[in-house]
């Protein structure tokens, strides 16, 4: 019996030395998980603290755009603003232009109308010249130095021209 208790004995130490390299095992797996752990904690803390570095540097983005969107807008309403009076002086200019342009053009009709009654009195003139040269010749010399003479052709030209 005593062999068999010695096997015995011997079977439970080896037993006892398994399930201690097991502990053994256990620990230093448990040990492992610890410092993995540890360091999956230190790079979710990194993470989170990067994370959160982004998010602030978006928000920081994001109203940087957004006054620069701000400064766009009232430069571009400013733009428009100044192209629009612009625009307004120009066509109130356009319409003067116009209506100086018509008054213009009237005068110029008026002036032609002008100028084709002088052309007309002008060739009456001439012909009533050519047609009464003799006439006047005759009535100068008869009248030389009289004021009758004068008084009819200031009559006879103004009557002519009226």
């Amino acid at each position: 019996m005593t062999f068999k208790k010695s096997k015995d004995f011997h079977k439970l130490t080896l037993k006892a030395a398994d399930i201690i390299r097991g502990d053994n095992e256990i620990n230093a797996l448990k040990q492992d998980i610890k410092s993995l752990t540890e360091r999956e904690n230190i790079k979710s803390n990194n993470y989170k603290s990067q994370i959160e570095e982004l998010m602030k540097k978006n928000k920081e983005l994001e109203k940087e755009i957004e006054n620069n969107k701000k400064l766009s807008l009232q430069n571009y309403y400013m733009k428009l603003e100044k192209y629009e009076e612009h625009e307004t002086k120009l066509r109130e200019e356009l319409l003067k232009t116009e209506q100086l342009l018509s008054n213009k053009e009237a005068d110029v009709a008026k002036l032609r109308i002008q100028l084709q009654r002088h052309e007309s009195n002008q060739r009456r003139l001439l012909s009533w010249k050519l047609k009464n040269t003799q006439l006047l010749k005759q009535l100068e010399e008869e009248r030389v130095g009289s004021g009758f003479f004068n008084l009819f052709f200031f009559l006879f030209f103004y009557n002519l021209i009226n």
